[in-house]
């Protein structure tokens, strides 16, 4: 499907809006023209005008500021066509026509927490957040909702793709009451539409990877471990123990092959330094204190919207869980280790019961397999 038929699709299905009228509204045309101006309005030597030049850009924090290369990188320039400048404009308008048919899907009682909203403190908007989060997950339980029972029967749901009526606004209708539960890019639609309602600014969040990728690949390495652990030592395990080892493996295993990398979620602009992230459709609510602003990237989003409203920054924790998992897999290797010295005097002085209680009550493995 050609991109002119996928805006179609998407402005008539997905907003009720002929796409013919689109190209005609007023939206369109002062966002295509702001688009084809922008070279003109930011040359090169400008702030942003190796940012435009390259077609991205490097950024350094200074403190709280955010200061960006004007040098243009080795290499030609991107080229922007007007074809091309023609596509952002009408994305740019997508996601806003999106977003207001998302605002006619509130029900409401969503609608009704936006009154307090303006005048409301962080934690009284930590509270209005936290209502619109329950009304969501409480009319997202429903049967179509469930997990499989069966241990990989659940990572089938990722392997299809959503239909239209689980992502467009005017197809999944009225939330909660429509009968058609939307999915993570839906939900994200209704999570934008109401932070427009409320007036606050939100961040569309996607994942660089999940935790569970990361826990997953831990649990398969110590698995693996303690498998080839009994097997070199030519230790006795029942037959259910080793099964479950091995069925840890073999899950976590599966687990890692399937790349969940569209996954969006909301970030929300509290006021006064400190954002929320929303996600009812996985369950996370997370608070972020001042300053934390994922690394920054927040600020780097703010500074380049006026030339770049759909740039993407990247944030990290640094690789926080991967060390904390790896810390304590070398303790996993240490007790490993400690009951097999452990094993090795046992076998050494094994003559009389005394001799290996002897041995057990001076060993130090002891006391640290115990603790």
């Amino acid at each position: 499907m050609s991109y002119e038929k996928l805006f179609q699709y998407a402005f008539e299905y997905g907003c009720g809006t002929p796409y013919e009228e689109v190209l005609q509204s007023e939206l369109f045309q002062c966002e295509l023209a702001r688009r084809l101006s922008v070279y003109e309005r930011h040359p090169l030597g400008s702030r942003f005008g190796g940012v435009l030049n390259a077609g991205h850009f490097l950024a350094t924090k200074k403190g709280h500021a955010i200061s960006f290369d004007r040098r243009l990188p080795e290499g030609p320039p991107v080229d922007y066509s007007p074809e091309m400048l023609r596509e952002q404009a009408l994305i740019r308008v997508l996601g806003v026509s999106l977003i207001q048919a998302a605002q006619e899907c509130l029900s409401p009682e969503m609608r009704a927490l936006a009154a307090g909203w303006e005048k409301a403190d962080v934690t009284d908007r930590i509270s209005l957040a936290a209502e619109f989060y329950n009304l969501a997950v409480a009319a997202k339980e429903s049967p179509e909702q469930n997990l499989s029972d069966t241990p990989y029967g659940w990572l089938a749901r990722f392997d299809k793709p959503y239909p239209p009526q689980k992502v467009l606004p005017k197809q999944f209708g009225l939330y909660g009451q429509s009968g058609v539960m939307p999915c993570c890019l839906g939900f994200s639609l209704l999570l934008l539409a109401w932070t427009k309602y409320v007036g606050t600014k939100a961040y569309l969040t996607n994942t660089l990877t999940f935790n569970d990728h990361v826990i997953d690949a831990s649990i398969e390495r110590v698995s693996r471990r303690i498998l080839g652990n009994i097997k070199h030592r030519g230790l006795y395990v029942k037959a259910r123990n080793r099964r479950l080892f091995e069925q840890a493996v073999e899950f976590a295993h599966a687990k890692q092959r399937h790349v969940y990398d569209f996954h969006p979620a909301i970030l929300l602009d509290l006021g006064e330094g400190y954002q929320l992230y929303l996600d009812p459709y996985m369950g996370p609510f997370g608070f972020l204190k001042k300053g934390r602003s994922l690394g920054g990237a927040t600020g780097v989003l703010s500074a380049t919207e006026p030339v770049l409203p759909g740039m993407v920054a990247i944030a990290t924790d640094g690789g926080f869980l991967e060390d904390k998992l790896r810390h304590e897999e070398k303790e996993v290797a240490s007790l490993l280790k400690a009951s097999y010295r452990l094993q090795q005097r046992v076998r050494r002085s094994f003559g009389t019961w005394d001799e290996v209680l002897a041995v057990l009550n001076e060993s130090p493995e002891v006391e640290m397999l115990l603790t």
